[in-house]
Parts: structure tokens; sequence; C-alpha cells
């Protein structure tokens, strides 16, 4: 086995601690927490010099959360939002604000957007005795050009000395981010795919997360960076391969951001090193009450162990299929006398509660329904294997880097000649005459960020705050009908879970503060998307979403919960698609 190279180690000097050797009076934004923030204006202050230094990263959430003069005498809040400078529609530095429309609902809060790009936030607070207090918030942001070449308006740090004197400032992050990205540009790598077993990127970062007191969000500046190291290099091998920055079929191996706290310099270091599986202890399958109480996303070997048991209990058949790395992926056959379903769960791995959902409702669908049956609750067992590995550090963060395999595609996008995981649920589907694929995913239930990619995740801009629950159709041509009606019973029945309506309905209003109208037509109060398509490999897929990355306590009890009653329903209204 090659031994790990680091091609790339350095130290970075925080910004703050430039900022602390300033001799006389300044205003500051960097990307530091509030108690380092803090830390360092009392040590200012004790020579005598006044210093105000703010969050460069989400300011005005900040400024709600440090110095707004909130108080049982305020009766209404206006926020008036700038404009984005390219595109005036934008509505970026309202998404900015999320998700203050939650943290705010006591209060009468009204969003404005206004014409003028100018960073500022107009803040208005009316009091219940007709008193207005005005306030100004300032969001540095800046252009620059990013690693495919675009130009984007993205965070950057800033120091005011006066209002003649005042400039952006190049942090410590914009440095790593800028040597990280340089040195892999300037880097020899292969010609062919995939260009290395593991890239690991492990960033030291001293900025603590902050719980917020709304749903499952928090700021995060470690989550957004994991997020922007790894969605960046993603693109950059994209462009290098010459593929379009976007595209999803790329196979450059496996991109590892390992971004921890650390109450120190920032520090990066990168290695090529071969892959390893991390080996997980045995462990014994869970029974059906112990899967109805499950507070965190199952381990790969647990999820194995109990398919194995419930496969075993319900006379079924176990299948093995194997990764491209030599993992196990774990799935099971029932014989049934009516039309066939297939139920997958954790294609993008870090998708939990799904698979969770699965396991709990094989015993009632295989006593319920006489169906044909396929099931595979863990797609993805490389990208479960690096989940569970990055979770140890971060275990509330959504953990993107998990999303795909260890070639660093997705399962989708492999071709039908790899005998690896889509050839695993393809043989399902021939073997159960499979017309339907209940498909379970999740996605994030806090806010997803790339500060340094303009802010929201650029081609996941869909996906940047949580709508609740919704509902993703496909369907082949000649098929809308049946699909609509489909959705139509099943999202009925699911108008009945008052926990599942209550939690979508808190999310959507936020959403829509925040995001405007949703792209998606309800359905029972359900967010659906339906589509048509000509190649799909049944005749329906359906594809659930609840924001479960990363869910933990009630909130995963309530996510696999929902899926569970899913599944139940889709079982329960089967005669609309088999009849087609």
């Amino acid at each position: 086995m090659a031994l790990p190279e680091v091609i790339l180690q350095r130290q970075f000097r925080a910004t703050i601690e430039w900022l602390a050797e300033q001799t006389r009076p300044f205003k500051a934004w960097v990307f530091a927490d509030q108690v380092t923030r803090r830390r360092v204006e009392y040590q200012l202050k004790q020579k005598g010099i006044e210093a105000r230094i703010y969050s460069a990263y989400k300011p005005l959430v900040h400024y709600f959360l440090e110095d707004a003069p909130l108080d049982d005498s305020i009766e209404r809040i206006r926020i008036t939002y700038p404009a984005h400078p390219s595109d005036r529609k934008s509505k970026r530095f309202l998404l900015e604000a999320f998700p203050l429309a939650g943290l705010l609902e006591k209060y009468q809060i009204e969003f404005r957007s206004k014409t003028t790009a100018d960073n500022f936030y107009e803040v208005m607070f009316f009091s219940r005795n007709g008193d207005v207090q005005v306030e100004r918030v300032f969001a540095p942001n800046k252009f620059q050009q990013d690693h495919t070449n675009e130009y984007i308006f993205s965070p950057c740090g800033w120091i005011q000395f006066s209002e003649q004197e005042q400039f952006a400032l190049k942090c410590d992050v914009h440095r790593l981010f800028e040597q990280l990205i340089g040195h892999l540009q300037s880097w020899t790598w292969p010609e062919q795919e995939p260009y290395f077993d593991r890239l690991k990127v492990h960033v030291d970062v001293p900025f603590a997360d902050l719980k917020l007191k709304w749903g499952e969000e928090h700021i995060s500046f470690i989550e957004a960076l994991h997020e922007d190291i790894y969605f960046s290099l993603i693109e950059f091998f994209n462009v290098y391969s010459g593929r379009e920055a976007d595209s999803r079929e790329l196979q450059p191996g496996q991109i590892v951001p390992e971004v921890c706290y650390h109450d120190g310099p920032w520090q990066l270091q990168v290695t090529l090193e071969p892959y390893q599986a991390i080996e997980f202890p045995a462990e014994k399958a869970l029974s059906a009450d112990a899967l109805a109480q499950v507070s965190e996303p199952l381990t790969p070997n647990k999820i194995t162990a109990t398919l194995t048991q419930l496969t075993q209990d319900l006379e079924g058949q176990s299948l093995d299929g194997m990764s491209r790395r030599g993992l196990n992926v774990p799935a099971s056959l029932f014989e049934g006398t009516h039309p066939g379903v297939v139920i997958t769960g954790a294609q993008h791995a870090n998708e939990t509660t799904g698979t969770c959902a699965l396991l709990r409702a094989l015993p009632i669908l295989r006593k319920e329904y006489p169906v044909a049956l396929g099931c595979i609750p863990m797609h993805n067992p490389e990208g479960a294997n690096l989940y569970h590995q990055l979770r140890r550090d971060n275990p509330l963060h959504m953990l993107h880097a998990a999303r795909y395999t260890a070639l660093g595609n997705d399962i989708q996008s492999q071709s039908d000649e790899q005998n690896f995981e889509k050839a695993l649920r393809n043989k399902i589907v021939a073997a159960t005459g499979a017309k339907l694929h209940l498909n379970l995913h999740g996605y994030p239930s806090h806010e997803w960020t790339r500060p340094f990619s303009g802010y929201s995740p650029r081609g996941f801009e869909l996906w940047a705050i949580p709508k609740g629950f919704f509902l993703i159709m496909r369907h082949q041509p000649g098929k809308a009908d049946a699909a609509r009606a489909f959705l139509e019973a099943i999202t009925q029945d699911l108008s009945q879970f008052e926990a599942l309506v209550s939690y979508n309905q808190r999310q959507l209003k936020c959403y829509r503060a925040h995001a405007g109208t949703l792209p998606f037509e309800l359905i029972n109060g359900f967010a659906c998307d339906v589509s048509e398509r000509e190649n799909l490999h049944v005749e329906f897929e359906l594809v659930t979403e609840y924001p479960d990355e990363t869910s933990i306590g009630a909130d995963f009890r309530l996510g696999h919960q929902t899926q569970f009653e899913f599944i139940r329903a889709a079982f329960a209204h089967l005669d609309i698609v088999n009849q087609t």
C-alpha cells in the first residue's frame, strides 16, 4: 500500500491577531466567533484603543444576536436588504439574513428590498409607544475571480479607520483558500480518472459553532468551509477534466475535507493517501421497538446486521452487491404475487432517516402486502463509511463529502456497464418486475452556504434552506394521470400526521420569508414536483426529501417516522400505479 504523501502544509496567522496590533481606533469585519472578537476588543481597550470587531460571516444575524435593541417594547421590525450589484432581482442578501424570520417570530417582521447595491442593511425598530429607531448594518462583500474563472460576489473582511480610510481585507481564510486552490491548480495530475485514491484536506479553524434558538439552525463557519472546499474541488476537477463545472459524471477519487475546531492558528495540510475504509465494531440487529426509538444515524454494521436478521425472519433472499472499493452493499429480495416495488435508502450517505424507516417498515410490508419486494437500505456504503468517520468530529454538520462514492461520483451517474451500486439496483428492479421505486432521500436540516463561492451553494440553490418534507415524482411517458393520483392519495394520508404538518408549516413560513415563492406546487399542503422522464428505469420513481442532514434526537425520530408513514401510505395506494 502506498504511503500518504503530504503535498501542501501551511499555517496562517489569524487576521484578528493583526487587528490586535493596531494603534488607532477602528471598526473591522473578520471571520471569527464572538468570544474571540470580544477578547481582542478588550485587549485593545486595555491599551486605550477603541475598536469594534464584527463578524464578516452572516453579519446581520450576528447583529441581532449581539447588538440589536430587542426588548418587550419592540412591536415590529422592518429589514430592508441591499441589491446584488450584478443581479437586482437576486435575494442573496435576504437569504444571508436567514433564519431571522424564525428567530424573531415573536415580533412582526417585514423584509423589503432596495434598489441600491451598497452592502448595507437598514433595520427599523418600531416601539409600542410610537418610537422608531433606525440602524444600518454593513455586510462587506466584493467581486473576485474564482477557480472556475467566474467573477463572484462574496463576503470579505473589512477595516474602517474613518469614512475616508477603509478597505477590504484579505483575511486568514481567504489566504488559506487561495493557496489551497492555487497549489492544486499547479500540481501535476494524471490524465485519466481517478486522479487519486483519496485527497484529504485537513483544516484547523479557530471559529467555534454557535447553536441558534430556532429549529436545527446553527452558525458554523467550520461546516461552511467543509462545504466550500469540497464542492470547489469538485468544480476544479470537473474543469480540469474538460467537463462543465457542475457535471456529476466526474470520478476524481475521494475528496475528504476534514475541517475541525482548533484554538490556535489556521492550519492547512493536504495529503494524497490510499483509500482505506475504517473498520466498525460488530453490532447486533435492532428489534422493531429499538428501531422506532433510534435517535441518530445507524452505523453501517448495524444496518447490515438488522437487514440480515429481518431477511432471515421474513424468509427473503439476501443479495450482496459490491462497491467500486470492495465494500458490501446489503440488499434483500422477497417473493410476491403482485407487481413489485423497490425501496432504496441513503444513495447519498449523509441522508439517513430513510434507512431507518425502511428497516422499520419491512416486517409490516411483508405481512400486509403480497408484492414482490426488493430493498437496499444503504445504497452507498463507501459514502456511509466516510460519513461516520467525519461524524466523530462534527456530528451536527451536513458533511456533503460523504454524499458520493469513493470515486467521487453520484451512484445515479454510474454507467450501466459498471457492475457496482447502480447495477445492484437494476438487478433488483428486474428480479421484482418493479413498476415503482421508492427512493428515500434527505437534504440539509439547516442552512447550507458556500461563503467563498457567492454564498449560496452553487448548483444546489434550491436546497439552501429547509422547506419541510416534500416529494419528487418522476414517471415514464403516458403515466402522468396515475402519477398525480398517486401523489394525491399519499399526501392526503400524510396530511393526517399532525406533527409533520406542524413541522412543515413552520419551515415553509420561514422559507417564504427568506426565499419567496416555493418553486413547487402544493398538494394537500405538501410541496410536490412532477416530471416526465423518457428513459426512467421504472414506470414511477417517487423520491422523498426530508431535511435530515444532520438531525439527532427528537428531530431524527420525526424524520424516520415521516419516511415510515410515507412508505405505509405509498403501499396503501399501490393499486393506483399497478392499474396502469
